[in-house]
């Protein structure tokens, strides 16, 4: 039993809860924020470290055995995403403490933060299906409290705010009676909650004809779209990460939405294996979810907004690799996932620099600022850069991969779809960075960005910028990552110990 694999939700939960405690003491509180999402940051990297060399990690909790007991599961997909968690989260924090006003941070904002990753990491670990909709609970209602947290900059009105607070919480509200509704059904057909003995007790029904576990593999599928943003259940998103303050914006596009992916993963790999119509459902997901992502970016002047759709646009990709389900293609879809979550972070950040400096959210209000603040201009280039696929960023890499899963699986129709959706990215990303700092120039206050604002963007810029020139080692990581998650002879045997 591994105790390394619960500190991460441990130590997460722990951290939100001092700092509600410490919420008279602001200094000491951000000094914990800092010191605790470092530590976490560290915490995973070990993790991934042990899970790489020493096989999967289990923790049983107060030490009941599965399938009886909770537990948590570190293997090579959880560990990564993990550590990528505490990375962006870690850059968020950074920005959050130059850009959250005093009275926010200490009362509201750096608690709800932590809850925050407690539920996405105890999403990453959990092992047991029904305490995923648990942890995906603290995630939603983290999440509202951030979003209706007031933004200093005044760009967005207390209205705006509720209005998409109140359509992400109704939303959210259906995806999760379906999501019971699909659990209790499994439940009820197979009598377990372990997600390792549902792999193998679904297999066996399957294969003695019960035909509805296709129907519970779709409701699940439509419950983890909706988390991940897929077209047709997207329309949620581009309002909500408008609205939302800029460091939260960027935790919501680099970190939540790739949980609904996470769990699209699992579905095809350890619990619906071989489910050929759970397959085709999540590559028509992928495929419309590209275009119509695509399209709607053309159309938007507003900066976070045009980020938002193209967010939307770019987890098509995503989903096309995971929806052919072979190793080859989940380890292109992690690079991928890997690689968006640091590109699309650090064009949220840069882009609430951008509002602070011109105080618009227009890009057609904007202009010029390449001379002013040439640091923004050269950070975007290379977020909008990785983005189109463009080398020598981690983009490029990300797409080919992909690109060469979806020839080698022979749906060449499929290639040709996604090429429009690059080109379209290409042309809406481009234009949006032309305009802002290249266009006419506006006269605008003499403002300037503090280290808190500048430090993250370049931090993830730089990551980006290695990871398309050295890709060897992540490579190499994905294509381990791939080879474990699809085949879940691994996860079953390390947290039944082959009783079945």
């Amino acid at each position: 039993m591994s105790l390394l694999a619960a500190l991460p939700v441990v130590g997460s939960l722990t951290t939100a809860v001092l700092l509600l405690v410490l919420s008279r003491w602001p200094r000491i509180q951000k000094g914990l924020a800092l010191g605790s999402n470092l530590l976490l940051f560290s915490i995973a990297l070990a993790l991934l470290v042990e899970v790489r060399e020493g096989g999967i990690q289990v923790h049983h909790l107060s030490g009941w055995p599965p399938p009886y007991g909770i537990i948590l599961v570190a293997d090579l997909l959880s560990s990564t995403l993990l550590t990528v968690t505490a990375g962006v989260f870690l850059a968020a924090l950074v920005y959050s403490l130059g850009y959250m006003e005093k009275e926010s941070l200490r009362l509201s904002y750096l608690p709800l933060f932590f809850f925050l990753m407690t539920g996405v990491n105890g999403a990453f670990l959990t092992g047991d299906i029904f305490n995923l909709f648990v942890f995906f609970e603290v995630m939603l209602l983290s999440t509202y409290g951030l979003l209706i947290t007031w933004d200093p900059k005044g760009l967005i009105s207390r209205a705006e705010k509720l209005e998409a607070t109140f359509k992400y919480l109704i939303l959210n509200i259906i995806g999760a009676a379906v999501m019971l509704l699909a659990i209790g059904t499994l439940y009820g057909t197979t009598g377990t909650l372990n997600m390792a003995q549902l792999s193998v007790r679904i297999q066996t029904l399957r294969a003695a004809g019960v035909v509805h576990i296709d129907l519970i593999a779709l409701l699940f599928v439509a419950v983890f779209g909706l988390k991940a943003a897929a077209a047709p259940f997207h329309f949620w998103l581009p309002d909500v990460y408008t609205s939302a303050p800029t460091p939260v914006s960027a935790i919501l596009s680099g970190i939540l939405n790739k949980v609904g992916a996470y769990m699209m993963i699992r579905l095809t790999s350890l619990l619906f294996v071989g489910f050929e119509g759970v397959s085709e459902v999540i590559l028509l997901l992928g495929l419309g979810t590209i275009i119509l992502g695509g399209v709607m970016a053309m159309g938007q002047s507003d900066i976070k907004r045009l980020l938002a759709y193209s967010s939307v646009s770019q987890m098509g990709f995503l989903l096309l690799a995971i929806g052919l389900a072979s190793g080859q293609a989940i380890a292109a879809a992690i690079f991928f996932l890997v690689s968006h979550a640091i590109i699309s972070s650090m064009l949220f950040l840069a882009a609430g620099g951008v509002t602070h400096l011109t105080r618009e959210r227009s890009i057609d209000r904007m202009g010029g600022l390449a001379g002013s603040s040439p640091f923004l201009a050269i950070t975007f280039l290379i977020g909008i850069m990785a983005l189109a696929g463009l080398p020598p960023l981690n983009g490029f890499i990300s797409k080919l991969l992909i690109f060469q899963a979806i020839i080698d699986s022979g749906r060449l129709l499929y290639v040709l779809i996604a090429l429009i959706g690059a080109f379209l990215s290409i042309v809406y990303n481009f234009r949006a960075w032309l305009d802002t700092f290249w266009g006419k120039t506006r006269r605008t206050e003499k403002r300037s960005l503090s280290l808190y604002l500048l430090l993250p963007v370049g931090f993830l810029a730089a990551i980006s910028l290695l990871l398309g020139i050295f890709p060897e080692p992540l490579v190499d990581l994905v294509s381990q990552v791939g080879v474990q998650a699809t085949t879940p002879d691994f996860y079953v045997e390390a947290v039944l110990g082959g009783v079945t």
